[in-house]
């Protein structure tokens, strides 16, 4: 795919861009034996070129026989916490290490091992982190960082609403500020701005479908923002691709992601979740059957791979790391690792909670990366698959 200039004025974006919906329909059109009319806001025209449609059998069939077509069904994408305690209110008095909370700094006792929460001083605050999942409660008085130009939701719902918790509980992991009171959140990245990006619904469920127009409109946004700043896509959820092989499930939404972080004159950086797994199941190569985690390549050195990334996590307590999460999936795609485990962060109401996962993991990754520009890493530690991996770390 060839990249247009994201700098040019909105009139001739907007001609440039009919001419692509244009041709896009056209093109279409001319593998079908009778017409459908596809309304322009279900045309994608930058991230990948191609349409969402509603199709008969014959019409899969009619396009299937062009070679230059790729017709893919739409599935499912979850993100969910393995576990979660009770929320905690304001002026709360749960002991701090019973909910691993470290008290003088104001966040998880998982941040503080890292070196977090970054000081002020050491920010990138103009760096943007953009999440992908189940809204985010932007009324929470430590969540005021998230950006209202920007947020949207792609299920037909409030952005800024968040009836999961999910995507709330990330939102303060990755920019939290506490505010006064006896329980606060700092995040990795305290105050950076965050955009929500609501693919996800109640249940933790969404297709792939929403969030492919989402990175089509993550692309679509950057015009309207200074190229210095740095760019992360938070996206804590993936789908099990049954039986297929993971790396090719869906080329469609794995050109989209590698597009976005080959655009010439930008920095754009994904980070993934690998996955959760039940104690039942092995962990060994686990990571590699969940998409859309298992697409990332570690040692990568240039574009599209050298920015994209996937972590795992590991369970810690207020002296240290003790194990790697057991519940977290492992895999050769997999290089970095992060607290997962009983992870304290905000909630929906003004309160706060623990929460297991490799979300929890991904978030505080991506804090890292959009806080110092960069993600970093001084130790590692081996699982139970004999991998080393490197524990990502604010320093």
């Amino acid at each position: 795919m060839i990249f247009e200039d994201l700098e040019m004025g909105d009139e001739e974006f907007n001609k440039m861009r009919g001419g692509k919906v244009q041709n896009i329909k056209e093109r279409i059109n001319r593998s079908l034996s009778r017409p459908v009319s596809i309304p322009e806001n279900q045309i994608l025209a930058n991230v990948i070129s191609g349409a969402i449609l509603e199709l008969t059998q014959n019409q899969v069939e009619e396009l299937e026989k062009d070679p230059d077509l790729v017709v893919k069904k739409d599935f499912m994408v979850q993100g969910k916490p393995i576990q979660q305690g009770k929320p905690i209110q304001q002026g709360g008095s749960n002991n701090p290490d019973e909910i691993l909370y470290d008290s003088n700094n104001k966040t998880s006792q998982g941040i503080t091992l890292m070196g977090g929460p970054i000081p002020q001083n050491q920010l990138r605050k103009n760096n943007m982190v953009w999440i992908l999942d189940t809204g985010i409660d932007n009324t929470h008085s430590d969540l005021g960082s998230v950006d209202s130009r920007f947020s949207k939701s792609f299920i037909e719902m409030n952005p800024f609403t968040d009836p999961n918790g999910h995507g709330t509980h990330l939102a303060g992991l990755v920019g939290g500020k506490a505010s006064q009171g006896s329980y606060g959140m700092n995040g990795v990245a305290p105050g950076i701005r965050m955009v929500s990006l609501q693919v996800l619904d109640e249940n933790g469920e969404g297709s792939w479908i929403g969030v492919l127009q989402a990175l089509e409109y993550f692309y679509v946004s950057l015009r309207r923002i200074h190229s210095n700043i740095e760019h992360v896509i938070l996206m804590s959820f993936g789908a099990d691709p049954e039986g297929e092989d993971c790396r090719s499930y869906n080329e469609i939404l794995t050109d989209a992601m590698k597009n976005i972080t080959s655009i010439r004159g930008r920095k754009n950086s994904i980070v993934m979740s690998a996955g959760n797994t039940c104690s039942c199941e092995p962990l060994e190569g686990s990571s590699t059957r969940n998409y859309p985690g298992c697409i990332s390549t570690p040692g990568a050195t240039n574009p599209p791979f050298r920015d994209i990334y996937t972590i795992t996590g590991f369970a810690f307590h207020r002296y240290g790391i003790y194990e790697c999460y057991e519940r977290a999936m492992l895999g050769e795609n997999v290089e970095y690792i992060a607290p997962g485990k009983n992870v304290f962060s905000t909630y929906p109401g003004n309160r706060y909670i623990n929460m297991s996962g490799t979300s929890m993991s991904a978030a505080i990754a991506a804090g890292v990366i959009a806080g110092r520009g960069r993600i970093n890493s001084l130790n590692s530690i081996t699982c139970s698959d004999e991998r080393d991996y490197k524990i990502v770390t604010t320093r």
